[in-house]
């Protein structure tokens, strides 16, 4: 979204995600992939006449490190989310904006910092429409980022806010008419036919990036084929423990944020318009994730050949009941019984399709944990961190979750007494 908005106003914007934890080792080496980029960009087009760093949460501290290490006279430092490490120089202008319900750098945290190791008339930008996660995503933020850069008014928050929430109801409206058209079965392979027909005539016409250049479009063909692949309609008992899951996680970082009880008066009339803006954040944020996971998962390669969109649209030829219904068969225990040999097979299936599932769960979270091991994330202090930063989020939906986990196997051990 902070791309799109400088582009809108005839600013571009390189983004660099680094999957170096930012350490002081890895500080200066994030620094270094900077001044590679930095290096490239003079060589294609030359010297601009103003560079700002821009670093969100772990991305902070590598931004100030460059910016003092290149000395640039019109540019600045903007710190989203992050901390300050360090005795910022006057020679170069920061500025901090963070969100009030923020987790894992609170906002009272970021303020003594820019107090303390910057000019003491250098207020913190917070907005009380996020936590550390949706920053990014915050009409409030993004509006004041794009003034500190443009160095005027440059449009409205309640604009941003416009286009992100059409951008999120474009994603759902995206899904959900991919799951409906999905369904019968017998009409899944006409429409994989259809779109794999329509890569074969743009790969035909030249068009190897046309998803790139049109990102927020490419979310919604994505969110469309995802749906399309569920196989699956859902019911109101199907939404109802999503949507109190989501619901409890807005209680958690509300409860769990000192910041906010501490402003309790100033923060009180935005609670109203942050819980209904959270939602939509996410959505803007797991639609771009998911979009980006494509282009990091598979090599460039395969994508500049569409080959991971593809792979999308067969699914319904190897899969063609759809990947919910195949899920449900593998990994989720039928409750109903007819008699007491039946209730002993219900229970024998559902042990080992717990089982089952229990073992994906785990070779999942150990594949998690192998990555982060080799990103150098498992440290004490960062694991006190995540620890502080899931009491603070997911507390109570995941207390929610083992409810309904033992409800269901209460159920099955009554139905096979």
């Amino acid at each position: 979204p902070i791309a799109s908005l400088m582009a809108l106003q005839g600013l571009s914007s390189i983004v660099i995600d680094s999957s170096i934890l930012s350490t002081d080792e890895g500080i200066s080496k994030r620094v270094e992939e900077i001044h590679s980029v930095q290096n490239a960009l003079l060589k294609g087009v030359g010297l601009p006449s103003t560079i700002f760093a821009l670093g969100h949460s772990d991305g902070g501290p590598p931004s100030l490190a460059f910016m003092n290490s290149t000395r640039i006279e019109n540019g600045a430092t903007l710190i989203l989310g992050s901390q300050l490490s360090e005795k910022v120089p006057e020679s170069v202008p920061t500025k901090g904006f963070v969100g009030g319900f923020d987790q894992i750098f609170p906002a009272q945290d970021m303020i003594t910092d820019f107090q303390r190791l910057t000019s003491p008339d250098n207020p913190v930008r917070v907005s009380w429409l996020s936590d550390h996660f949706t920053e990014q995503y915050d009409p409030i933020l993004l509006t004041a980022i794009s003034d500190a850069i443009t160095r005027k008014n440059s449009i409205s928050p309640f604009y941003v806010g416009l286009g992100l929430f059409l951008f999120a109801f474009g994603v759902l409206f995206s899904f959900t008419a991919g799951v409906l058209t999905g369904n019968p079965v017998g009409e899944r392979a006409c429409y994989a036919c259809g779109f794999a027909i329509f890569i074969g005539l743009s790969l035909l016409g030249g068009s190897k990036e046309l998803f790139q250049q049109l990102p927020f479009s490419a979310v919604f063909v994505l969110f469309y084929l995802l749906g399309f692949n569920c196989g699956f309609v859902p019911e109101w008992k199907h939404l109802k423990p999503f949507l109190l899951f989501f619901v409890l996680m807005e209680l958690n970082v509300v409860s769990g944020t000192i910041f906010f009880w501490n402003n309790l008066g100033e923060a009180l009339p935005w609670l109203p318009l942050f819980l209904f803006w959270y939602p939509v954040a996410w959505i803007c944020k797991v639609g771009l994730f998911a979009f980006s996971l494509i282009h990091r998962a598979f090599p460039m390669w395969m994508v500049d050949w569409y080959l991971p969109w593809i792979m999308l649209a067969l699914i319904p030829f190897l899969v063609p009941r759809g990947i919910i219904p195949l899920c449900q068969a593998v990994f989720l225990a039928s409750a109903k019984t007819d008699s007491t040999e039946g209730s002993i097979k219900s229970v024998i299936t559902s042990d080992q399709k717990q089982t089952r599932f229990a073992i994906l769960l785990v070779a999942v979270m150990v594949a998690l944990w192998c990555v982060r091991f080799s990103q150098g994330m498992i440290q004490a202090d960062v694991m006190q961190a995540v620890a502080g930063n899931f009491m603070r989020t997911l507390i109570l939906p995941c207390g929610y979750l083992i409810y309904l986990v033992a409800g269901r196997n209460r159920k099955i051990v009554e139905n096979a007494r």
